[in-house]
């Protein structure tokens, strides 16, 4: 009985990390469609480009510039910088929460 307990316990938790390494990409793009725009008051947006011909420059490193001045990252640049939004979030919220205060 001990044993298919585990076996259980194992298989939930495997689940649980597919799950979590499947959406973790998810997650920081949609992080980074809607934070990185309003840092940057507009200037910078995550998205695919539209249209490559209209483009000031060919497509370099996974980031473009409309005639406008925009700035366009691809998703996949996007997906990174999400991810380095969340792991900025989650350190400072745990220095914030183990650190020594101030008597």
């Amino acid at each position: 009985m001990a044993e298919t307990v585990v076996h259980l316990i194992i298989g939930l938790l495997e689940l649980l990390f597919v799950v979590v390494w499947e959406w973790l990409p998810v997650v920081c793009y949609v992080t980074a469609v809607l934070v990185v725009p309003a840092v940057t008051l507009g200037k910078i947006a995550v998205r695919f480009p539209r249209n490559t011909e209209k483009s000031v420059r060919p497509r370099h490193n996974g980031i473009d510039r409309t005639p406008e001045g925009k700035i366009i990252l691809s998703p996949a640049l996007g997906s990174i910088i999400g991810f380095a939004l969340w792991t900025l979030a989650l350190t400072v919220a745990f220095v914030l929460r183990y650190s020594p205060s101030s008597a």
